[in-house]
Order: C-alpha cells, then sequence, then structure tokens
C-alpha cells in the first residue's frame, strides 16, 4: 500500500506559462483555470457518472503524489466500489474496483485502475483545518504521461500530449526576476494552437 503513497520523481515537463487566458484547446491539449489556496494548486476534474451524467470536483495537484486519491463522498457520488480498505499514517484507503471516467476540461485523463483509491471515511482530503477542499488528488504517475504547464500568473493549468506543446528558449531579460536564490527565465511555449511566453526558474 504504501508504494501507492510514496512521492516519485517527476519525469514530466513543469513549467510556469504565461498565457493570455484560459482555454479549452483540441484533442491533445486542454487549458484550464488553476486555483491556489494555503499555496497549493487545485484543477477542477469531471466525472461521468452511470447514468451519463457529470460531476464536477476540485482535485489537489501533487505533482509527487502516487495514488488518483478519491474521497470516499465523491466515490459514492460517482457509483464507485471498492475493496478491503488498509490503514496507512491514520488515514483508511481502498483500492476502486472500477476505474472511473475521468477528464480535465473535456481532455480525457489516463488512469492505471490499480492506483486509483478511495480515501474511506471522509469528503475532504486537506489536513483539518488547512484552507480549500480538495475531493481528491490529481498525483504525479498521472501528470508524467504529459506535458504540464502551471501557469501561476495566469492562474491557468494545461495538460498536453507529448509532441504537442513544446518550449522554446529565450534569452534572459533585464525584467528577470530572482526569488528564494533562484533566477527566472523567459520562454516561449508553442504549439499548433497556440504561442505564449512562459518563465521557468533555474537554480
Amino acid at each position: 500500500m504504501r508504494h501507492y503513497l510514496a512521492l516519485m520523481a517527476s519525469s514530466f515537463a513543469v513549467v510556469a506559462c504565461v498565457a493570455p487566458q484560459a482555454r479549452v484547446g483540441g484533442t491533445n491539449h486542454v487549458t484550464v483555470p488553476l486555483f491556489v489556496e494555503g499555496n497549493r494548486p487545485f484543477v477542477d476534474v469531471s466525472f461521468r457518472r452511470p447514468d451519463g451524467s457529470m460531476r464536477s470536483a476540485r482535485f489537489l495537484v501533487d505533482t509527487g503524489g502516487g495514488g488518483f486519491l478519491i474521497v470516499e463522498s465523491l466515490a459514492r457520488d460517482l457509483g464507485l466500489k471498492w475493496g478491503k480498505a488498509m490503514l496507512e499514517e491514520g488515514r483508511k484507503f481502498a483500492r476502486a474496483k472500477v476505474r472511473p471516467t475521468a477528464f480535465v476540461g473535456g481532455f480525457p485523463l489516463a488512469l492505471d485502475a490499480d492506483r486509483v483509491l478511495v480515501l474511506v471515511g471522509t469528503d475532504n482530503m486537506l489536513p483539518s483545518g488547512a484552507p480549500g477542499h480538495a475531493d481528491g488528488l490529481l498525483p504525479g504517475h498521472v501528470l508524467a504521461r504529459y506535458h504540464v504547464v502551471f501557469d501561476y500568473p495566469s492562474a491557468t493549468f494545461t495538460l498536453a500530449q507529448p509532441g504537442t506543446v513544446e518550449p522554446v528558449r529565450w534569452p534572459a531579460t533585464s525584467s528577470s526576476v530572482s526569488a528564494s536564490n533562484s533566477t527566472t527565465r523567459t520562454k516561449r511555449c508553442s504549439s499548433r494552437h497556440n504561442d505564449v511566453r512562459q518563465t521557468t526558474a533555474h537554480s
């Protein structure tokens, strides 16, 4: 069970990209609003219920998380069944028996059925007293399948199939920002659907 929750080394591209506005792309990529509360990033994930109706839920984005986690209240609303619960770090987790159909802004997520876990006995996966609410966790092993763009200045989040969004290095400018012993350089994020500037931090 522990390997589901262990932090994973990130193998996907994560950049902060300054885009003009939130927008949904084609079949190869999508850009949706990014919500930040308590210094944690969140996005809305949509699920298809057995009757075909859709259910939207707020998910914490964790670039190192191991399991795709769903709180029990959401799992019940989606009609999911799960197996025997296991106790880990004071919380109960159980493997879902059926893989849910999930989307980010209409972009389908490729989920590993063995790594979809129900957080039993709770309706919020965030620690008690933490700001915000999370119906689940979108982990690194799912994000690793895509190119991922966190655009904090424009409050957008992009998922793209590999090769459809390619960062292009721009030379550092005099307006580059220094913070936390890091320097910020400017890049351009381009694809067949967009051409926007992005900034990435370098130590």
